[in-house]
């Protein structure tokens, strides 16, 4: 059975300090070509495969062989973003040197604790943390720098959640002592 999504794997991490995700990838001897957005980074394993455009000339990254990087980032000042490492192509067993890397990521990431897993049976110490669709996606791992960041209260939201939503979500912290920026 293949699988027909791409291959996730969630991270916090405090966003001031260097992506430990993006680093990882480049100390692989799989080098990536990189290139930088204002999400995080795009990884182009050139020596495993060629990139494949759609009719608009966009990237087809479904099958390309591409990872995405989505570095936590702040939002309204006191909010980290959940981070997110993508193997985007579908399935992922086209290319086998992508499917090795990310069999390596999973044991190097899997060395950190989970802080969250959304099943009814997985950890939920840090529920209280993880706000709006955050706790709609999971298994969440804590790095380093967000094992401080926890233990001293820190929220982490998902990195896609909406001005409406932060709006709603700041008014909720408001009542918690907890007060946002009003903008990004």
């Amino acid at each position: 059975m293949t699988k027909n999504v791409p291959a996730y794997s969630r991270f916090v991490e405090a966003p001031d300090v260097p992506c430990s995700a993006l680093q990882w990838f480049r100390d692989q001897d799989l080098a990536p070509n990189e290139h930088a957005f204002d999400w995080g980074t795009a990884l182009y394993f050139s020596s495993v495969g060629q990139l494949h455009h759609k009719s608009d000339g966009t990237i087809n990254s479904e099958h390309s062989p591409v990872v995405t990087v989505h570095a936590p980032q702040v939002r309204r000042g006191i909010l980290w973003t959940v981070g997110e490492v993508r193997f985007c192509p579908v399935p992922l067993s086209r290319f086998p040197e992508l499917e090795r890397l990310r069999q390596s990521f999973l044991r190097w990431i899997k060395k950190f604790p989970l802080i969250y897993d959304h099943h009814p049976a997985g950890e939920h110490q840090f529920d209280y943390y993880l706000e709006g669709s955050a706790q709609n996606w999971g298994p969440i791992r804590g790095l380093p720098s967000d094992q401080i960041a926890l233990e001293n209260r820190h929220y982490s939201i998902s990195r896609i959640e909406s001005n409406g939503s932060l709006e709603a979500l700041c008014r909720k912290l408001a009542l918690r002592g907890v007060i946002c920026a009003d903008q990004d």
